[in-house]
């Protein structure tokens, strides 16, 4: 008797886990379509993620450029502030009125202020 009921039990126990697996398996199955479900968010996803990476990629060459660009102006800025210091120290009178004329060896001609992408001067 003991032995007809753990076959019972047995056939039951197997019964709920082929239930169980196929349950299961229609789960998977409709997780790794494509078309739709989990498996299209995937997909979606992915993609974003490739174009999000190729817009990064192309931003990092531009501020690169941008930042090269920026130094460059930035740089004949501070000479253009230089080359206007000497021509104004040259121009204010001194004490006993007389204006003196600023040293033309000591000023050199700034470069030029707006520089192309390519590094030639506008």
């Amino acid at each position: 008797m003991s032995s007809f009921v753990f076959a019972i039990v047995s056939l039951v126990g197997c019964a709920l886990t082929s239930v169980y697996c196929y349950t299961l398996s229609r789960k998977l199955d409709r997780f790794r379509r494509v078309e739709d479900g989990i498996g299209a968010a995937i997909s979606v996803l992915s993609v974003q993620v490739s174009e999000m990476s190729r817009t990064l990629d192309r931003t990092s060459c531009v501020t690169a450029d941008a930042e090269l660009r920026l130094n460059a102006v930035i740089e004949s800025a501070g000479h253009h502030e230089n080359y206007l210091r000497l021509l104004l120290a040259g121009t204010q009178a001194k004490p006993n009125g007389i204006t003196s004329e600023p040293d033309l060896d000591m000023i050199s001609t700034p470069p030029p202020l707006f520089i192309r992408g390519n590094g030639s001067a506008h």
